[in-house]
């Protein structure tokens, strides 16, 4: 399937800074790196979400993301510093990524069967917000990290 999201996604996490803003959120915080970079996209194309649409988002993808994706993930971390597993490791990773192509497909399939509300401007930080909000995020640093991978994405 063509995915305007995922392409999107791969060039704004290669961008400097992107990608450990966004693994910092997700290790210190537990957001997910795909529901930040969709609302950044979702911003990028001019759209602006509300509350519920992120969450029937997470509540769709959720599965997914609990039974396949971080499974995959903590098993690849775990192998990081063992040496005997390093091809594997690279193997793993492999997966790792496609399974967050699925769940990106499937973002894109929600976003196409379900767009957001065009009644307000878009904007970048207000959508990164509402994802952080909607996972239920609490305690100091995530606000800050957010507003820095807007600046990140905002360049």
């Amino acid at each position: 399937m063509n995915n305007p999201f995922w392409e999107y996604s791969v060039q704004q996490y290669a961008r400097p800074g992107v990608a450990d803003t966004c693994l910092v959120l997700q290790d210190e915080h537990t957001l997910d790196v795909n529901m930040l970079l969709y609302a950044a996209w979702l911003s990028s194309v001019g759209r602006q979400a509300d509350r519920a649409h992120f969450e029937a988002l997470s509540g769709e993808i959720h599965e997914w993301r609990e039974r396949v994706v971080q499974p995959l993930r903590r098993l690849r971390r775990q192998w990081k510093d063992y040496a005997p597993a390093a091809q594997l490791r690279g193997q793993l990773q492999a997966i790792e990524l496609d399974a967050e192509r699925v769940q990106q497909d499937r973002m894109l399939a929600f976003y196409r069967a379900s767009p957001p509300p065009d009644d307000q401007p878009a904007d970048l930080e207000t959508n990164l917000c509402l994802v952080a909000e909607c996972s239920g995020v609490t305690g100091e640093g995530w606000r800050s990290g957010v507003m820095r991978l807007a600046g990140l994405l905002s360049e």
